[in-house]
């Protein structure tokens, strides 16, 4: 599998034991995995095959530091179709999401390889991945009974950019870049 590279918003604590508690249930009780790659709660702004890592340094830096923390929502369970379905919460894109993916994405584009293509802004559908291997028909239909009946309006506080690798498995997050907080 080639190695592949993705600019995130890591979640904060509470959020993310929430989805790795989704892993594990999921796991567990209808035998979805899938997130082995990058094992850390996230949402994507921009994937690559790769980026070259000292301009990105600088890219997320400055950007973070303009920024300040924000909330992103999430309202849906739902799936990606295909040959490699996936599960996930959608999270919703409001005016200042669309800004900033707006603004970072032309930066992230300028300095990555092989960029991939869902995540121009107007494909991109930001989302928390729940499971991506080994989902049919059968199991997602298993996966939408057990979840059905959840709760997925979440805020949940964004504070970082982070990029998450495949290339490194046994350090997946080779640079993370937190916002400028506020007084």
């Amino acid at each position: 599998m080639p190695a592949l590279n993705a600019v995130v918003s890591l979640l904060d604590d509470e959020h993310a034991h929430k989805v790795r508690a989704l892993w594990a249930e999921l796991e567990e009780r209808v035998g979805l995995g899938g997130v082995a790659r990058r094992p850390i709660p996230h949402f994507t702004w921009h994937s690559a095959a790769s980026y070259d890592l000292p301009r990105l340094q600088t890219v997320l830096t400055r950007f973070a530091a303009r920024m300040t923390p924000f909330s992103v929502r999430t309202n849906a369970l739902s799936f990606f179709p295909g040959e490699s379905p996936v599960l996930f919460i959608h999270v919703v894109r409001d005016p200042r999401l669309n800004m900033i993916h707006r603004s970072l994405g032309p930066r992230l584009h300028a300095i990555a390889t092989d960029p991939t293509p869902n995540f121009r802004p107007e494909t991109w559908v930001p989302h928390l991945t729940l499971a991506s291997t080994g989902l049919d028909a059968d199991k997602a239909a298993e996966a939408a009974r057990l979840l059905v009946n959840r709760d997925f309006q979440w805020t949940i506080p964004i504070n970082n950019l982070a990029l998450l690798t495949s290339e490194t498995p046994d350090h997946p997050l080779p640079l993370r870049v937190d916002f400028a907080e506020t007084d």
